[in-house]
């Protein structure tokens, strides 16, 4: 896999955004409720999660951060 990736839900809204290089995840990861509220903001580095993420409930509120 190479590239942007999307996921959607079956009414066609976004469920997952991400990128892949040589097959591994790469970059900016955003999960979404089916509201398309954020649910996870981060960043992969070779497959990995990497640097500062982000938890949000389904009101937008952020629940949980951590650093990789």
């Amino acid at each position: 896999m190479e590239g942007p990736s999307e996921q959607y839900y079956s009414d066609g809204k976004i469920k997952v955004r991400s990128s892949y290089r040589n097959g591994e995840k790469q970059d900016t990861f955003t999960t979404y409720f089916m509201s398309g509220q954020t649910m996870i903001s981060g960043q992969y580095l070779n497959d990995h999660p990497h640097g500062h993420w982000i938890y949000y409930n389904d009101k937008g509120e952020i629940i949980k951060t951590e650093d990789y």
